[in-house]
């Protein structure tokens, strides 16, 4: 992908909407969505799980008292 740097008039070509605040650039949308690999999603959610499951784990020794 080729890389081009704007002048600062250029800047006068991007707008927000005041209610969404999409950005566009000359009155398209710019797309600003970012997507992880499966796998690393399957990694995300198997480390929050655990770490759910050591938090439960702690609060329930802690009211044994162990």
């Amino acid at each position: 992908m080729t890389k081009k740097k704007i002048s600062y008039e250029q800047f006068d070509n991007f707008s927000v909407d005041d209610e969404t605040n999409q950005l566009y650039w000359r009155d398209k949308p710019v797309v600003t969505a970012i997507s992880l690999p499966t796998w690393l999603q399957i990694a995300a959610l198997a480390g929050g799980i655990g770490g759910g499951v050591s938090a439960i784990v702690a609060i329930i020794r802690l009211r044994i008292g162990r």
